[in-house]
C-alpha cells in the first residue's frame, strides 16, 4: 500500500509497507537493536518513508543510516511516519493477555 501524507512541518511523503525481502534488509539495519519493540517500531515508520517532497530515497542500511534519515525527518516526520505505520500494520500481532496462554 502506497499513500502520500502531509507533515505538520510542511512536508510530504510518500509512504510505503515494506516488501517481505526488505524486511529482512531491515533487520539486517537494525542489528542487535532488535529486541526493543518501541525502537523497532520507530525504524520500520522511518523505512517507511519512500519519498520526501516528491523525491525518492532508499532504505537505510545501518543503524548510522536510520538515525541520520530520522533526524532528516525531524520530529514531526517521524511522528507522522509512526501514526501512519500504525494506522496501515500490516503485522497480526497476538495480543499480550493471549500470549500468556
Amino acid at each position: 500500500m502506497s499513500e502520500t501524507i502531509d507533515v505538520p512541518n510542511g512536508k510530504k511523503f510518500l509512504m510505503e509497507n515494506l516488501t517481505p525481502g526488505e524486511r529482512f534488509d531491515f533487520l539486517s539495519a537494525v542489528g542487535s537493536n532488535w529486541n526493543s519493540a518501541p525502537y523497532m517500531f520507530t525504524a520500520e515508520a522511518v523505512c517507511s518513508v519512500r519519498e520526501i517532497d516528491g523525491v525518492a530515497i532508499s532504505l537505510p542500511a545501518s543503524v548510522s543510516e536510520l538515525k541520520a534519515r530520522a533526524n532528516e525527518l525531524g520530529h514531526e516526520g517521524v511522528n507522522a511516519a509512526t501514526q501512519w505505520l500504525q494506522d496501515h500494520n500490516t503485522y497480526n500481532l497476538p495480543d499480550k493477555e493471549a500470549a500468556k496462554n
